[in-house]
């Protein structure tokens, strides 16, 4: 019988607060819009800085997080996904807890 995946613990080095990076064209932009922002998680951010910043491999970096390398490929793969989103659609970026913008 297959049960549920326990959750991990994943490691952070960054200082956990949130962030909003506005394209500087902000008549384009109307904050109050549900959905405009893209929403870039702690866990993910921590990912780039870790392979990008650091310079560390991906097998460094999930050792250091606690995670497999699998899953910082995924979380890895999913960020830089939204930044080229945020980028070519001139959306702002949330850097938040939670995907849903909880600070």
């Amino acid at each position: 019988m297959w049960g549920k995946r326990r959750k991990r613990f994943i490691f952070l080095e960054i200082s956990p607060e949130c962030v909003l990076y506005i394209p500087t064209n902000p008549g384009s932009i109307c904050l109050e819009e549900q959905g405009r922002c893209i929403v870039l998680t702690y866990v993910e951010l921590q990912a780039l800085k870790l392979v990008y910043l650091d310079n560390l491999t991906q097998y460094e970096a999930a050792m250091r997080m606690g995670i497999p390398r699998s899953t910082l490929w995924r979380i890895i793969e999913n960020a830089r996904r939204k930044i080229v989103q945020a980028l070519i659609e001139r959306r702002p970026i949330l850097i938040a807890r939670t995907e849903d913008g909880r600070c």
